[in-house]
C-alpha cells in the first residue's frame, strides 16, 4: 500500500486551553457558556471512544490480512 496514512494510527489532538475566537467573543451568558463547555466535553469524550474503536478496527484488519509483510510505506517507496 502506498498511502502514508496506512501505517499511522489516528491520535487525538492535544487539548487547547484557549477557546476559539468565535466563542471568546460572543454574547453568550456564563450559564450558556457552561452548558457549551459540558457539550464540548461530552462530544470530545465520544470522539475519543470512536477513535479507540477505529484504531482497534484498523489493527484487527491488518492482523486478519496477515500483517504488513509485503507492504511498503511511502518512506520506503523510492519510485
Amino acid at each position: 500500500m502506498s498511502s502514508s496514512s496506512s501505517s499511522v494510527l489516528l491520535v487525538p489532538l492535544p487539548e487547547q486551553e484557549q477557546l476559539p475566537f468565535e466563542i471568546r467573543n460572543s454574547d453568550l451568558t456564563d450559564a450558556e457558556m457552561d452548558k457549551l463547555q459540558v457539550s464540548f466535553k461530552e462530544f470530545n469524550s465520544r470522539c475519543a471512544e470512536e477513535l479507540k474503536e477505529m484504531n482497534q478496527n484498523r489493527i484487527t484488519n491488518i492482523i486478519e490480512r496477515g500483517g504488513v509483510e509485503g507492504w511498503e510505506t511511502v518512506r520506503e517507496n523510492h519510485s
